[in-house]
């Protein structure tokens, strides 16, 4: 287990920001592929994704993967990192305390 709490955070926000490409992209692969499809190629999303799987196989939903998956595991590890310093920040050093309202606004 990790002991410093901004490293578990980062991790975690990295995490958290890859998990979420990985359950949308194949979403974005046939939403991409239906606005580039001439008119009348797909009748729609069920459609285009059963399509897509019998000609090119399950890999072909996630096609241009990597640069969404490294953007997105980046911008989550800082948002991540930036909320987890400022919750310690405003806490004043007591873990235990829960923060008000106004300060979870204040951490991001």
């Amino acid at each position: 287990m990790v002991e410093n709490e901004t490293l578990r955070t980062v991790i975690s926000g990295t995490a958290g920001g890859m998990a979420s490409i990985l359950a949308v992209h194949p979403l974005d692969t046939v939403r991409t592929r239906l606005q580039a499809a001439p008119a009348g190629a797909y009748r729609g999303a069920w459609h285009c994704a059963r399509v897509t799987l019998r000609r090119e196989g399950p890999l072909a939903l996630y096609k241009g993967l990597a640069w969404p998956l490294a953007a997105q595991g980046l911008y989550k590890a800082v948002m991540f990192g930036v909320y987890g310093a400022a919750s310690r920040a405003l806490r004043g050093g007591d873990p235990a305390r829960p923060l008000a309202a106004h300060e979870v606004f204040a951490a991001g």
